[in-house]
C-alpha cells in the first residue's frame, strides 16, 4: 500500500470521527400564486425583510488553473475552474481556527479514469501533490513538490505543484486537502504525515475543497502544472 492509499484510508476513518453534518440546503422556491389585491397592509411586509448585510457570510473561493505540458514543453491545454468548500472542510477550518488542532500540511489530489498516475483500481487512478516530507520521494502516484505561498498583499493563499502523467486518462475530480495534528504541538512541529509516533494520536484531515471540472484529457509523458488560489470575501 502506497502513501496516497494509506492517506485515503486515514481520511475515510476521520470522516466518521468528525461526524460530518449534511450540507445546508438552499431554500426551495415557492409555487407562484396569484397576487392579492393591493392594499395598505401590503407595504409593511417589506419592512419585515432582514437587511441584506445580515444574509451575507464569509465565503471561501478556490480558483484552479491546470496547464498540460507536452514532453517538449509545448502547451497542450489549459483549464480554469472554481471549486466549492467540502462538507468536512468546514470542520477542518473550525478545528484550526479554534486551535483544536495544529495545522500540518496541504495536499492536492486528482482522480482520473485510466492509469494516469497510479495503477488502476476499478478503472480509477489517483495523483497526489504533497508538501515535501523528509525521506519521501516521488513514486509515480505522490509528487512531493507542493508549495504553499502568500503574495505580498497577504489577502490570498496559493498552492502550486506538478505531476507527471504515466498513462492515458481523463481527470474528472480534483480536491485540496488539509491535515492537522494534536494541539499540543507548536506550529511547524507536527511529525511528518504517515509517521507513527507511539502514544500520539494520528493526524486528522480530509478534503478542504472539491471541484468536478469538465473531463481533462491527459497522455503519457505529459506534465501537469497546477495552481490553486484561495481568496475570501
Amino acid at each position: 500500500m502506497n502513501d496516497f492509499q494509506s492517506k485515503s484510508l486515514l481520511a475515510v476513518s476521520m470522516l466518521a470521527i468528525l461526524s460530518l453534518s449534511p450540507l445546508s440546503v438552499a431554500q426551495q422556491g415557492q409555487t407562484p400564486q396569484s397576487q392579492p389585491p393591493k392594499s395598505e397592509t401590503a407595504a409593511p411586509e417589506k419592512q419585515k425583510q432582514s437587511p441584506k448585510g445580515q444574509e451575507e457570510g464569509v465565503n471561501v473561493h478556490g480558483h484552479w488553473t491546470i496547464e498540460i505540458r507536452n514532453p517538449g514543453g509545448s502547451l497542450a491545454g489549459r483549464h480554469e475552474f472554481e471549486n466549492y468548500l467540502a462538507p468536512v472542510g468546514k470542520k477542518l477550518l473550525t478545528a484550526i481556527l479554534t486551535r483544536t488542532g495544529t495545522m500540518m500540511q496541504w495536499d492536492v489530489r486528482l482522480i482520473a479514469t485510466g492509469p494516469s498516475c497510479s495503477p488502476v483500481l476499478t478503472n480509477i487512478s489517483y495523483c497526489a501533490l504533497e508538501e515535501p516530507i523528509p525521506g519521501k520521494s516521488d513514486d509515480g502516484t505522490s509528487f512531493y513538490n507542493l508549495k504553499v505561498s502568500i503574495p505580498s498583499s497577504g489577502d490570498r493563499l496559493s498552492l502550486s505543484g506538478s505531476a507527471q502523467i504515466s498513462g492515458t486518462g481523463q481527470i474528472y475530480q480534483v480536491s485540496t486537502g488539509v491535515w492537522y495534528c494534536t494541539p499540543d504541538h507548536a506550529l511547524g512541529s507536527c511529525p511528518p504525515l504517515l509517521t507513527v509516533v507511539p502514544g500520539t494520536p494520528p493526524p486528522a484531515g480530509g478534503d478542504f475543497t472539491i471541484a468536478n471540472p469538465p473531463p481533462i484529457n491527459v497522455q503519457p509523458g505529459q506534465t501537469l502544472l497546477i495552481t490553486v488560489s484561495f481568496t475570501f470575501s
